[in-house]
């Protein structure tokens, strides 16, 4: 994630927070859900925020690895969901160098409202380190933001073209692309709509 885009969610961090409880993961991720392997699957969970998603998944009975580079989410996180059965990371995008030190796959890596953040080198250096934290026929799920402006429409769309053709090149199936509706109200009301894919990887 870029420096200036931290900056900005490490000062407006009460906002955020905010924003990010009030949704529920369940009708967040219920467009994709069917996707996610059975628990107890191992999930990576990158751009983890508070922790809403994390949770969610945890309570459900998935092994949840957590990774949030804003120090002010992860402490709302502990506040707000104490629980040990998430392992945190203070790490970020493309490198998670931290993550890959400490070794172990998982079965499904999750970037909810992360993707758009980063450039093209960076989502294609990501794709390749995913390669190495996936486990045989792991998945990704990620989601990409679509504005109301012209230009942020035609960047998601670019940003969707060079996710799938990068994935397709490095082994990865595309097995969905959805768009769905935001389901924060005033996105909502401004048209923002998510691009969600789905990658498998091979064995």
């Amino acid at each position: 994630m870029q420096s200036d885009t931290l900056h900005t969610y490490s000062e407006n961090s009460d906002l955020f927070i905010q924003k990010y409880e009030s949704i529920s993961s369940e009708t967040l991720l219920s467009h994709v859900f069917t996707y996610f392997p059975p628990a107890p699957a191992r999930i990576l969970d990158i751009g983890a925020g508070t922790g809403r998603d994390a949770n969610w998944l945890s309570r459900l009975g998935y092994i949840v690895t957590a990774v949030e580079p804003v120090a002010a989410f992860r402490q709302a996180a502990v506040t707000l969901h104490p629980t040990p059965k998430i392992t945190w990371h203070d790490d970020h995008l493309p490198d998670l160098s931290k993550l890959t030190k400490r070794g172990g796959t998982f079965d499904l890596i999750l970037l909810s409202a992360v993707w758009h953040h980063l450039d093209a080198k960076a989502q294609d250096k990501s794709l390749k380190r995913f390669q190495e934290l996936l486990g045989p026929n792991g998945k990704i799920i990620l989601s990409i933001r679509q504005g109301k402006d012209i230009l942020d429409n035609r960047a998601a769309t670019q940003s969707t073209l060079n996710t799938t053709r990068t994935a397709e090149h490095l082994g990865y199936r595309v097995e969905a692309r959805q768009i769905t509706q935001s389901v924060q109200t005033q996105n909502k009301e401004d048209g923002v709509v998510w691009i969600w894919l789905v990658l498998d990887k091979y064995a």
